[in-house]
Parts: structure tokens; sequence; C-alpha cells
């Protein structure tokens, strides 16, 4: 995912890897959320593991909600990247988009 990001706005600061990395999982896990709230779930946002034990620990728990959420957000946001996430090809099988 991380080499599917335009990080040209970006470009003082991941110009040193270990930030880049760190932004890619930020950018990633909040292009998931969102793509989640399009579709009219409930996400919550858990960092289960301290941070000190591992790095990557966020944990995203979704429950159908019925409403859609903000499609347009989510659609600006998809603009970062490059191609379709994996998640979204999987919620397309799941339900269509308004």
């Amino acid at each position: 995912m991380r080499e599917r990001i335009d990080y040209s706005p970006w470009q003082a600061v991941v110009r040193h890897s270990i930030f880049r990395n760190r932004l890619s999982d930020v950018l990633t896990d909040g292009l998931r959320t969102a793509a989640l709230e399009a579709r009219g779930y409930k996400v919550s946002v858990v960092e289960y593991v301290s941070p000190l034990d591992t790095p990557k620990n966020i944990m995203l728990r979704a429950v159908k909600a019925g409403e859609v959420g903000d499609s347009a957000a989510y659609s600006e946001l998809q603009n970062l990247v490059q191609g379709i996430l994996p998640l979204e090809s999987f919620l397309q099988t799941l339900h269509k988009m308004p």
C-alpha cells in the first residue's frame, strides 16, 4: 500500500523512511475506516497493545449501523492512493455504494 500513496504534499517529511512508513500506516487505517463509514458501518478504532510492544497495534471494529455515511469524504481520501484498497474490493462484493 505504501508505494501507492501520493506523498507529494509531504516530501519534506517522508524523505526519511521511518516517517514514510508511519504515515502510510496511519493513512491506510484512516482509509479503511472511511471506507467502512461510507457504507454505513459504525467504526471504533482501538489501540489494543501498548505502542511500546509493537508499533502496529490498531484494531478497527465495525458494526453495520444501517445508514449510509459520507461517501464524498471517502472519495476525496481515496484520491490519495492509486488503485483500490483490498478492503474496498471486498466491500464492493457485499454492498453497492449509493
